[in-house]
């Protein structure tokens, strides 16, 4: 699985929950054992996510998002059952 969000230099992504929007925002990205489906790729810029779940991700270095450069804030977000595979120092 693919179609992960790429966020290169220069860009800025915002992902926010309206206050109009009663119900739970959830993002489930569906990885399994034998698939990566990882949320959102850094390669520098910004990330902002506000208000919303974020599952499902699956990846070799981060389930969720993984930083190349730029950097990632979440601000009242649910992030649960998403999988690292491997971490390098």
């Amino acid at each position: 699985m693919s179609n992960e969000i790429t966020i290169n230099s220069g860009e800025t992504l915002k992902i926010k929950k309206d206050d109009s929007v009663v119900d739970e925002i959830i993002i489930d990205r569906g990885g399994d054992s034998s698939s990566n489906a990882v949320h959102f790729v850094m390669e520098g810029g910004n990330l902002e996510v506000e208000g919303v779940t974020l599952t499902g991700g699956r990846g070799e270095q981060g389930g969720v998002v993984h930083v190349h450069g730029g950097s990632a804030t979440f601000k009242s977000c649910s992030i649960f059952d998403n999988i690292a595979n491997e971490y390098d120092e």
